[in-house]
């Protein structure tokens, strides 16, 4: 009996402390709850911070890339004119205004990783600020900051540092939901529909592929007139800007559709879907560790508790037109992909990067619905969400960039040192030449060179897309690019190196069929440098 009231005594004791530190996390809760709320714009500030910071870095460090070398070499073009010669090749899919403004950075900022990239790292920062304004309007400004953070663990959150037109698209579509918000309050509506019709044509200004934004709005347009049982003829007008920019670009478009035909991102229906894996991917380890602090909130903080004294009150009910607004983001991929089937022949999941915006609205909506307004749950997700940018999407990063650039280096230094200088060095995968194009030693710049050739390029990876493009790019970019049957009859014998499995590689594959034959030299991981003999004399086609 006495063990029995022993063990009984300890488990009172156990619930009663069981229940006081419940007591104590609620209390912590209100308390966090409450200077989040009220420290919110400090905790935009302060993340704002670290995102400049962390990007800043990272783009000086970080490699250009094959498409970002296309900007470089298109936005350095000093006149106007000659940029307008060069976009009417069709070989570049990049508006005239992307180039003009990402001219100007690096003329203020230098030719360099930093001032290539400066627009794209504002424009990220500047959309997910509307993102923070627009959902602090409908909820609190800590869900705000939810939505202002959510971006950045997510595969968009790449683009912020890449000399592209994504996240001017990006930020396009930002600006235009908060301009269309207040002008659908009559709040300062002038300058509102000026801002919507301003931000449309921005977005249309940096990516073509903007034209699908129509969807998004004009669902929640029509919500919106549904609710209000009229129309808002301004509002539609300030749509209609979207096409401008679209408009006066037709004689760039149309040479590019003929590019398009063989082009490297072939439309599937499959891909509209994969966006949202894809894009929503690297934000797994949040959502993961935020799953669990919901369940916890849940489970330990009672009905009672989420009622409390400390319950805010909503900024604003949750409209259909909101709920259409995001739903409307979602369904971008899969009209893109329509049209990518029917007219453009081209898709890819970063053309329409700005549908992320549809799963952050969700996110933030539902969550303020299913926690009944309680803070903590987004105050959890932004503590969570920030430790993955600035550790995981920031620092971490930052140090593999790093090391990708010393490899490169040592790569090219070790190429240089290894080849016999009186043979030239044919690149076979053309994001390796371009690469190697920028950052290898003038004396290796002399030596590369790529060997183009659309036909057989269509033959062996089924597109043209560089080969055709380099033809016509070539008086600006100024890259040692040669056609494929000239360069075999000026050299009996030369280098060749190149990574076999590259998805864009196909020279290695022409010569074999050719009847060259190659010695292998030096294997660098997947790349191999390759001495290519003549077939021959009576095998020799060229």
């Amino acid at each position: 009996m006495a063990s029995q009231f022993q063990v009984d005594v300890t488990g009172a004791r156990a619930a009663a402390e069981i229940h006081r530190t419940l007591a104590r996390l609620r209390t912590a809760s209100e308390r966090a709850e409450m200077l989040g709320e009220r420290y919110a714009v400090h905790a935009l500030a302060f993340f704002s911070l670290i995102y400049f910071a962390l990007s800043f870095i990272h783009a000086r460090i970080r490699l250009l890339w094959h498409d970002e070398l296309y900007t470089l070499y298109l936005s350095r073009i000093p006149s106007a004119s000659e940029l307008y010669k060069a976009l009417l090749t069709g070989a570049d899919q990049h508006p005239f205004a992307f180039y003009r403004v990402t001219h100007y950075s690096m003329a203020a900022l230098g030719q360099n990783e930093l001032g290539l990239r400066f627009p794209s790292i504002v424009f990220f920062w500047a959309a997910c600020a509307c993102l923070f304004v627009f959902v602090s309007r409908r909820t609190s400004r800590i869900y705000g900051l939810m939505a202002f953070l959510f971006p950045m663990v997510t595969l968009a959150g790449a683009y912020a540092i890449e000399a592209r037109g994504y996240a001017g698209l990006l930020f396009g579509a930002a600006l235009a939901m908060v301009c269309w918000d207040a002008g659908a309050r009559g709040k300062r509506r002038k300058a509102a529909l000026a801002g919507l019709a301003f931000s449309m044509a921005l977005a249309s200004a940096f990516h073509y592929y903007a034209v699908f934004l129509i969807v998004p709005f004009a669902a929640a347009e029509l919500a919106r007139s549904l609710r209000a049982r009229t129309l808002d003829p301004p509002v539609w007008a300030a749509f209609a800007f979207l096409y401008a920019p679209v408009l006066l670009a037709y004689p760039f478009i149309r040479p590019m559709r003929a590019m398009s035909s063989h082009f490297w991102a072939a439309p599937g229906w499959s891909e509209a879907l994969d966006f949202f894996t894809v894009t929503l991917g690297p934000s797994l380890p949040s959502l993961v560790a935020f799953a669990l602090a919901i369940a916890f909130l849940l489970l330990f903080l009672p009905a009672g508790a989420r009622s409390g004294a400390t319950r805010p009150a909503r900024a604003e009910s949750l409209a259909a037109e909101d709920v259409a607004l995001a739903l409307g983001f979602c369904a971008i991929p899969f009209a893109a992909m329509l049209a990518a089937k029917l007219v453009t022949h081209a898709f890819y999941f970063r053309y329409v990067i700005e549908a992320v915006l549809g799963p952050v609205l969700l996110a933030c909506i539902l969550l303020y619905r299913l926690m009944d307004g309680r803070r903590a749950a987004a105050a959890a997700f932004v503590l969570i969400a920030g430790a993955q940018f600035a550790f995981g999407s920031g620092i971490q990063a930052i140090l593999q960039d790093r090391a990708t650039r010393r490899g490169l280096t040592a790569e090219a230094a070790h190429l240089a040192s290894l080849t016999p200088a009186d043979l030239p060095i044919a690149i076979g995968d053309p994001r390796t030449f371009m690469q190697l194009g920028y950052y290898a030693s003038p004396r290796l710049k002399r030596r590369i060179t790529y060997l183009s050739d659309p036909g057989r390029s269509l033959k062996y990876v089924d597109f043209d897309t560089f080969d055709a493009g380099m033809d016509k790019l070539r008086p600006w970019f100024q890259l040692n690019v040669v056609e494929y049957a000239a360069f075999l009859r000026r050299y009996n014998r030369f280098l060749v190196y190149t990574e076999p499995q590259a998805a864009w590689g196909w020279s290695l594959l022409a010569l074999l069929d050719d009847g060259y034959h190659p010695v292998i030299l030096w294997q660098n991981g997947s790349r191999i440098l390759m001495r290519i003999d003549p077939p021959p004399a009576s095998a020799r086609s060229f």
